[in-house]
């Protein structure tokens, strides 16, 4: 696959994960904190709301007390004692009392007693304060709740509809020692009342749009911060691959997801499925690709490292992804670009006509999604590669001494643990220096990664071929018999002179099993070797099996 221009960049090595996906936990702690603070912030506002409501009241007695039925004197008296009763409640609210939300509703319903007192003077509906009443439905919705705007718009109705009912304005009128100019008709109060529902509905309605936004903000940044935290515990690219799958699924509340992730001729693919009630299923999804031949939306996607939208998928241009969602509309189609020729796509149905529309928050997240996915996919690329170079011979490209050592160590114990025999057999290049002096080092190290292709090419599958060291070579056999394995090193050692660059060419071999001549891998590879110096000091170009009491020659040249 070649680079993605314009690419994400993955930089940075190994440890650079761990700092970025810590540092994205450390946001998403001190975001929910402020959310949680948030909710005594938005109680703590209302005081600010009751002081503008009785400020406005004393400022209308000031430039027009003449048009709220009340002087200053008068209508002050309940101003101040309502002012009184907002600072105790903010106070016993801020003391974290387990009662402090009764208090709280309290003074909510206290909040509408004190406008309709200093509106009734003024012909209560036809009072220049009754707008006060709005101003509060619309603080109350958004500060303590949907809900309880709705049920102070309804307790302001029944105050209204209860003064008007028994008439009793003039009875509150001589509490001031006035009396209305303009007695309250019905029409006046339906009117009044109905502004009140229009106001409180609409303001419910607005604000459940904003607390749904922002309830699922938070919900795709929980959802970032988890995917984080399980891609810094994972250095498996097939489970990053599923953790991000499943992840962004039950995230987004995708129907059908999929993605693929390697290079042109080796793709790891998934698809994933939800429904609800059901925790997303993953399956893998095997795409044969030829190298370089990649689907167009993904092409185009890889130099803008964004996420993007697309109506339909064309089977011709797209056939990786057509393959992983046949028939999907509305694909919201996310890069997943890196370095050193990887690179892949995670694709989302985003559903049909009712959830066309993608915000583009999501697709931020998504985008977030994607750079953090990339960047544990690199990164497990590199941790797989020094595992690589720390397992292999650089030279021969087998397994090195210390691979060797591990590999037995596991053989030998599976070995005595099921009861089967595991054999190993020790070759060595007859006379090696003398190659090195005739032909050259150069010709030395090409016999020697000729030699070990051949080797490979002789054994089983479920065989190990290591470099021991030098010219030395070893073959791990598990679940072969001592006899068996006496075949194996005959017929290599017979064949491999007979080999193109391998032509004069003569090995000596030692044979050893579990359990007849050792219990641990060490005492395997001694034995082993044991056998492998008798060959040598019986003429060379031969195999011996070892002994517990002597050594045994199989067979020798000529």
């Amino acid at each position: 696959m070649p680079d993605a221009p314009g690419g994400f960049g993955v930089t940075g090595g190994l440890g650079s994960t761990g700092g970025g996906l810590g540092g994205l936990r450390r946001i998403q702690a001190l975001h929910e904190n402020r959310l949680l603070a948030g909710v005594d912030e938005r109680l703590g506002f209302l005081l600010i709301v009751r002081c503008a409501l009785a400020s406005a009241v004393v400022a209308f007695a000031l430039f027009d007390g003449h048009s709220l039925g009340a002087g200053l004197t008068k209508i002050g008296v309940p101003c101040v004692l309502f002012l009184a009763a907002a600072g105790a409640v903010e106070w016993y609210r801020r003391r974290g009392s387990s009662a402090a939300t009764h208090v709280d509703q309290a003074m909510l319903v206290a909040d509408s007693l004190f406008l309709v007192a200093v509106t009734l003077p003024g012909g209560g509906v036809r009072s220049p304060l009754v707008g006060l009443f709005l101003i509060q439905i619309v603080s109350v919705t958004i500060l303590a709740g949907n809900r309880t705007g709705l049920r102070i718009a309804l307790w302001n109705s029944l105050l209204f509809l209860i003064i008007f009912a028994f008439s009793l304005t003039s009875g509150i009128d001589g509490l001031y020692g006035v009396h209305a100019a303009r007695p309250t008709s019905g029409r006046a109060v339906g009117l009044t009342l109905s502004w009140f529902w229009a106001v409180a509905v609409c303001t419910a309605l607005f604000s459940e749009v904003s607390e749904r936004d922002l309830r699922r903000s938070r919900a795709e940044l929980s959802a970032l911060a988890g995917l984080s935290r399980r891609l810094e515990e994972s250095h498996d690219i097939e489970n990053i691959l599923t953790t991000l799958l499943r992840t962004t699924i039950e995230a987004f509340g995708a129907p059908r997801a999929g993605l693929y992730w390697g290079t042109g001729g080796r793709l790891h693919s998934y698809t994933g499925t939800s429904r609800p009630g059901r925790p997303a299923q993953m399956m893998p999804s095997p795409l044969s690709s030829q190298p370089g031949v990649f689907d167009a939306v993904v092409m185009g996607a890889w130099p803008s490292s964004s996420a993007t939208l697309v109506r339909r998928l064309d089977p011709v241009a797209d056939p990786l992804l057509t393959v992983l969602l046949p028939a999907a509309r509305n694909v919201v189609i996310v890069p997943l670009a890196a370095e050193g020729g990887q690179g892949g796509v995670l694709a989302l149905e985003w559903g049909g006509r009712w959830r066309e529309r993608v915000s583009r928050h999501s697709l931020t997240v998504l985008g977030q999604f994607s750079a953090h996915a990339t960047l544990a996919l690199r990164n497990a690329e590199l941790v797989g590669e020094l595992a690589r170079m720390a397992a292999l011979d650089p030279l021969t490209n087998l397994a090195n001494r210390r691979e060797l050592e591990v590999t037995l160590n596991r053989e030998v114990q599976r070995a005595i643990r099921t009861s089967e025999t595991l054999s190993l057999i020790l070759f060595d290049v007859d006379h090696f220096k003398r190659v090195n002096d005739e032909r050259g080092h150069l010709a030395g190290d090409e016999v020697l990664i000729r030699l070990a292709g051949a080797l490979v090419g002789y054994v089983r599958e479920m065989d190990v071929v290591a470099r021991f060291g030098g010219e030395e070579f070893a073959v791990v056999l598990p679940c072969c018999e001592i006899d068996h394995a006496t075949n194996v090193a005959e017929r290599i050692r017979s064949g491999i002179s007979r080999l193109p660059g391998l032509e004069g060419i003569t090995l000596s071999a030692g044979i050893a099993s579990v359990p007849q001549h050792a219990s641990t891998g060490l005492e395997l590879t001694a034995a082993a070797d044991e056998a492998l110096y008798a060959a040598k000091a019986a003429g060379r170009d031969r195999a011996m099996v070892a002994s517990r009491f002597r050594v045994r020659p199989l067979g020798s040249a000529g």
